[in-house]
């Protein structure tokens, strides 16, 4: 036994180490690259993740339907490992991606080992029961892994923090895969049940990973009808039953207790309407994904797609055609190589799950999707790679077709590689990675509207500008477009432009919280009062409980001379929000001008629980116990103020007008210099020098 063992893995380190080290060297770009697109709501920006007891949290519904990002889902492994990152690297983008890179490696490991049991037969070329190696590093199991580790389809799985789920899903989908298969083979009972269980155990954590994960019982059915015995073949497939049972419960569970996501207003009218165009979705989205399989470049983070409406669209007959080679070969190699039939199986069961047979509205055609159905074209190229050697063409020698094989697989990985590395690249940050976008898909509002924010993050407000314009362009009734466009030129004092965005956006939506909050700031500013009020009072119609309208209005009643209304909008601000300091400050200001003093010492001291080191507020405090006669209360407020600043120039004169009041004259004297000298030192002119020398 301990002769095998060390057979084993002299046999197999030396490939593991290589596909490993394949995988961080192409992949070792992405650790420079910043957080992308939904990677900074999801990780960056997201507070659940920071605290490592949250753990047991991502598994309730609750937070699926009230707290994450992504409405609709559950996918409560993928956000275990988030929180396990941030417990490691916090908001180190470089920890996120290394984590990613390492499950692509441990897939493609897994691969490695995966591709004999599915031959049934160990091929001609890869390592020999007695330890000899032959060609080892070019044998049909090495070659399918390093193209499935090096295909540049999966940089989106790789670069896109949140597309871990599919790295995730693929792991415990193939340690699942690999344990049923091993269970087969295995003559002992007892280890046979042993694995066959920690099989149907692995495949929770794949489809709590990501829902794609749920095609595996299909897959291994497929294996079994193509690899088994006919003897073995029905107890193969009764065993496949408990992941039914899971699936049905995962289905209950999801109807029961997670809310389905809304479609989008802006999606509506968008799906195939009828049978007859949902087909030829299906057909074209099939084909498409095919064809990225095939020829994975460009790559393209927004593929734009068309609801097809005839068969005789040119993408349609296209992805017929492809479709119809595709059931030929399958035809075909079902009696002559199962491996082929096999690999071909393989695609077309993971790809139905995300054929657009359930319209997907945000993204109908995605890279990340291809993550799993990608293994089934690595094994069908590998193996074709190796048949290639012993095929027999007249004229060509044995060694030659061997040259050509080679020759071929090493093209083939050369090229894999550099365009990987390149899209790596493309991944950078948001800036590059949304310039790249726009380029392949120039009418694509948004990539348009992305590039826009980024810009506007980068505060390059002419390019947002430019690319917020461009999506209304697209679509004049893209409100968060206008919206931004809104905030924008309102920042710019473009006042007339900022209401023109706010108001197309209350066009479309008259219940627009946020338009009718901004159109008060900007009539304020305006000194357009009596429409400013107007729109507070809008926004308080449609959210009574907001605080920050209440002390807006206040605002605009003071500037109005309207006191008491003032005063009545500020306290229900800090009714609503006690800890609300500049609700606080400003009825202090006004409820001193009035002379109800009382009410100003509470206002005051409720703004300084809020900000203990807030000047005007301790000094206007000062200023209030000095008025009522309580000296040494307002020289304590005052004291608090030099604390913070010493040269204030208000507390100094206050503290020494305090001293003046009891007789101290050296002591008033004091402060009172210092409070010059702090002028003068503010106050170049003349005169204030020379009042200060002549004091001195």
């Amino acid at each position: 036994m301990a002769m095998a063992h060390n057979i084993f893995i002299r046999n197999h380190i030396v490939p593991v180490i290589v596909l490993a080290v394949a995988c961080l060297v192409v992949f070792s770009n992405t650790l420079e690259n910043e957080f992308v697109w939904d990677d900074k709501p999801l990780v960056k920006y997201n507070e659940y993740i920071k605290d490592i007891k949250n753990l047991p949290l991502f598994f309730t519904p609750n937070y699926w339907n009230e707290s994450h990002f992504f409405p609709g889902q559950y996918r409560p492994i993928r956000r275990v490992s988030l929180a396990l990152d941030y417990w490691l690297w916090e908001t180190n983008s470089l920890g996120y991606h290394l984590t990613n890179i390492l499950l692509h490696a441990i897939n493609t490991i897994l691969i490695y080992f995966l591709v004999p049991m599915i031959a049934g037969r160990k091929a001609e070329n890869t390592i020999q029961a007695d330890g000899n190696r032959r060609n080892e590093l070019i044998g049909i199991p090495f070659v399918v892994a390093l193209l499935f580790a090096l295909h540049p389809i999966h940089t989106e799985s790789i670069n896109f923090v949140k597309n871990r789920s599919d790295l995730l899903a693929f792991l415990f989908f193939l340690q699942s895969f690999l344990l049923f298969v091993r269970h087969l083979r295995v003559i002992k009972r007892t280890t046979s049940l042993a694995l066959l269980i920690a099989a149907w155990l692995s495949f929770v954590p794949a489809v709590l990973s990501k829902e794609m994960a749920l095609t595996l019982p299909v897959v291994v059915a497929f294996y079994a009808i193509c690899f088994s015995p006919a003897s073995e073949r029905k107890k193969a497939l009764i065993s496949i039953g408990p992941y039914g049972l899971f699936i049905f419960l995962y289905f209950w569970f999801k109807h029961c207790w997670i809310r389905p996501e809304p479609s989008p207003p802006e999606f509506f009218g968008l799906e195939p309407s009828g049978l007859s165009q949902l087909a030829l979705t299906v057909v074209k989205t099939l084909g498409l994904y095919l064809k990225m399989l095939v020829k994975p470049f460009p790559l393209n983070p927004d593929h734009v797609f068309t609801i097809p409406t005839s068969i005789f669209e040119t993408p349609v007959l296209l992805s017929l055609l492809a479709l119809m080679v595709f059931c030929i070969i399958c035809l075909w190699s079902y009696r002559q190589d199962r491996i082929v039939f096999f690999a071909l199986g393989w695609i077309i069961v993971t790809l139905f799950p995300v054929a657009n047979i359930y319209f997907l509205l945000s993204r109908p055609i995605a890279e990340q999707r291809l993550y799993i159905p990608s293994f089934g074209f690595c094994l069908l190229l590998g193996y074709g790679l190796e048949r290639l050697q012993h095929i027999r063409i007249r004229g060509l020698e044995k060694t030659h077709l061997v040259l050509l094989s080679c020759s071929l697989t090493g093209m083939i990985i050369i090229f894999y590689a550099g365009v990987t590395i390149q899209r790596n690249y493309e991944w950078r940050d948001a800036l590059t990675f949304f310039t790249k976008a726009v380029h392949l898909n120039p009418d694509s509002e948004d990539m348009h509207y992305n590039l826009a924010m980024a810009y506007l993050q980068a505060r390059r407000i002419e390019e947002a500008v430019h690319h917020f314009q461009t999506v209304l362009r697209l679509d004049p009734h893209a409100l968060d477009a206008h919206c931004n466009l809104g905030l924008i030129f309102k920042d710019l004092a473009r006042y007339e432009e900022a209401v023109r965005h706010f108001q197309a956006v209350l066009s479309r939506d008259p219940h627009a919280v946020d338009a009718h909050f901004n159109l008060g700031l900007i009539f304020k500013d305006l000194a357009r009062y009596e429409e400013s009020i107007a729109h507070y009072q809008e926004v308080l119609r449609i959210r009574p409980d907001s605080c920050a309208a209440y002390y807006n209005i206040g605002i605009v009643m003071e500037a109005s001379g309207l006191l008491e209304d003032a005063v009545y909008h500020y306290q229900a601000a800090t009714c609503l929000k006690p800890d609300y300091f500049k609700a606080h400050y400003n009825l202090g200001l006004i409820l001193y001008k009035q002379g109800r003093y009382a009410e100003v010492i509470h206002h005051y001291r409720s703004a300084l629980q809020i900000e203990p080191d807030n000047i005007e507020a301790l000094n206007n405090l000062g200023a209030v116990f000095y008025v009522l006669g309580r000296l040494e209360e307002a020289r304590q407020y005052y004291q608090e103020v030099l604390k913070y600043t010493p040269d204030n120039l208000n507390a100094n004169v206050n503290i020494g007008n305090i001293f003046l009041d009891k007789g101290l004259f050296d002591e008033a004297f004091e402060y009172y210099l210092i409070g010059l000298r702090a002028a003068a030192e503010k106050d170049t002119s003349t005169t204030q020098q020379e009042l200060y020398r002549a004091i001195i």
